[in-house]
C-alpha cells in the first residue's frame, strides 16, 4: 500500500513537472521571444504557476513588478565582460524594482540584474544575482517584511552604495517576524561616502554563513559562521559567532574567530579592480581552511559556494562567430558552449 502511495505522490509531482513551460522575454529586435517585456509575460493567462521565463540579454525592465505568480526566472548572469567564458551576449538582464508579494511563494530568481528587492512572503529564494543601487530613496536596498518564512539570500553580489546625505540606509533589512531566514555565499557592500556608515545587514533573526561583509551590522538571534568581516561595526545579540575572520575586533578569538586580520593578506584582489574574482582567496590566505569543518571562509566556501558573474545552472553559449565566405558561397558558424 505505501509503495502504491508513493507511486501516486510521483505521478502528480511528474505530471506537475511535465504541465509547467518555459517562455522566453526579449525586448531586443529581431529576437522571435514569447513576450516582449516581462510584464507582459507575468499577466499573461498563458503564463500561470509553475512555469520558468528566461530574461534574454538586453532586456529591461524599469516598472515595479509585483511578482503574484510563483516563477522560476532566469538571466543570463552579471560582470560578463570580467569573467572568461560567460554569455556571447554581454548584456544584463535588469529589474528596477521586484517585489514578491502573495501568491509567489515558492519563486526563484537567479541570473538578474536587480536594482531594489521586497519580499513579503515565504518560500523566495534568490541567488547568483547582482543586487546594487546608488543613491536608492527607499531606506534598504533588500527588505524582508512580515510574518514570513522560509527566504533564502545566496550567492548574490549585493552592492548599495549611496551617494548623498542620508543616514539610516540598509543593505540588507528584515523584521523580527521573519524565520528561517538563510543568508549564505553573498558578497555585501554598503558606503557611504557622507561619512555616514549604513548598515550591511540589520536582521533579528537568520542564518549567515560565508558571506563577504563591507559595512557595520546588526544582527539578534542568530548563527553567524565562516564570515569575512572586511570593515564595519558589528552589534551582535543573542548571536553563535564562530570560525569567522575580522578585519578588526568585531568577532574577537574564542570559538575559531580570528581578529586584525588585514584584507590584503585575504583575497587576491578587489572588487573595484576586478569585480566578483577579486573576492577569490590567496593560496596561503589565512581564511583557507578555517571555517567550520575546516571549509574555507568567505563565498567560495562551504557547500554551495558563490558562482562567478552568477551564471545560472543551465547551458549556455559563451562564443559564436560567422564566417562568410562569398568566394565560395559558403557560412561557417562556431559556436562554443558550456554546461555550467
Amino acid at each position: 500500500m505505501k509503495k502504491l502511495l508513493f507511486l501516486f505522490l510521483v505521478g502528480i509531482v511528474l505530471s506537475s513537472n511535465l504541465n509547467a513551460k518555459v517562455w522566453r522575454v526579449s525586448s531586443v529586435a529581431g529576437v522571435d521571444a514569447d513576450y516582449s517585456t516581462f510584464l507582459s509575460a507575468l499577466n499573461s493567462s498563458f503564463v500561470v504557476n509553475g512555469d520558468t521565463i528566461y530574461v534574454e540579454s538586453g532586456t529591461t525592465t524599469t516598472s515595479s513588478i509585483d511578482l503574484n505568480k510563483q516563477l522560476v526566472i532566469i538571466g543570463p548572469g552579471y560582470f560578463l565582460a570580467y569573467n572568461p567564458e560567460t554569455q556571447a551576449d554581454l548584456k544584463y538582464a535588469t529589474f528596477s524594482e521586484l517585489d514578491f508579494e502573495a501568491g509567489s511563494q515558492g519563486s526563484v530568481i537567479k541570473g538578474c540584474v536587480i536594482n531594489s528587492l521586497d519580499i513579503n512572503t515565504s518560500n523566495i529564494i534568490v541567488e547568483n544575482n547582482y543586487i546594487y543601487n546608488i543613491s536608492l530613496n527607499a531606506s534598504s536596498l533588500i527588505t524582508i517584511n512580515g510574518t514570513i518564512s522560509n527566504v533564502i539570500l545566496r550567492k548574490n553580489f549585493i552592492y548599495y552604495r549611496i551617494e548623498q546625505t542620508n543616514s539610516g540606509r540598509i543593505g540588507i533589512s528584515c523584521s523580527s517576524l521573519v524565520t528561517g531566514l538563510i543568508i549564505d555565499n553573498n558578497y555585501i557592500y554598503t558606503f557611504n561616502s557622507y561619512s555616514y556608515s549604513p548598515y550591511a545587514i540589520y536582521c533579528l533573526s537568520g542564518e549567515f554563513r560565508n558571506n563577504v561583509i563591507y559595512g557595520s551590522s546588526l544582527i539578534s538571534n542568530a548563527v553567524f559562521n565562516n564570515n569575512i568581516v572586511a570593515y564595519g561595526t558589528f552589534t551582535l545579540t543573542n548571536t553563535f559567532m564562530n570560525y569567522n575572520i575580522c578585519n578588526s575586533t568585531q568577532c574577537g578569538t574564542e570559538n575559531g574567530n580570528q581578529a586584525n586580520i588585514l584584507m590584503s593578506s585575504v583575497f587576491t584582489g578587489s572588487y573595484s579592480s576586478q569585480a566578483d574574482k577579486g573576492l577569490i582567496l590567496k593560496s596561503d590566505s589565512p581564511a583557507i581552511g578555517a571555517g567550520d569543518d575546516g571549509t574555507d571562509c568567505g563565498i567560495f566556501g562551504g557547500n554551495d559556494p558563490y558562482l562567478l558573474s552568477g551564471l545560472p545552472d543551465i547551458p549556455a553559449i559563451y562564443y559564436y562567430e560567422q564566417i562568410i565566405d562569398n568566394l565560395n558561397q559558403s557560412l561557417q558558424i562556431v559556436i562554443k558552449a558550456k554546461s555550467h
